[in-house]
């Protein structure tokens, strides 16, 4: 029983680290956004990816709370 206890810990801790991976690519589009010289085109392919992003840190917070919290 401890080893699932440990197992699920480590799967909620792996989460974790991800869930601020994803925060650090979102600060670095918002970031990369704010660039003078940023055409229009390059300004909306970084808001898709901006949005890919929150999509998976949507999920990933879903799971994490369903199974860690």
């Amino acid at each position: 029983m401890d080893s699932d206890f440990d197992m699920m810990k480590m799967f909620c801790e792996k989460h974790d680290d991800q869930m601020y991976e994803l925060a650090e690519k979102m600060r670095d589009v918002r970031l990369l956004q704010k660039e003078p010289n940023l055409g229009s085109d390059e300004y909306d392919r970084l808001e898709q990816e901006f949005q890919k992003f929150t999509d998976q840190a949507l999920e990933r917070k879903k799971w994490y709370v369903e199974n860690c919290v």
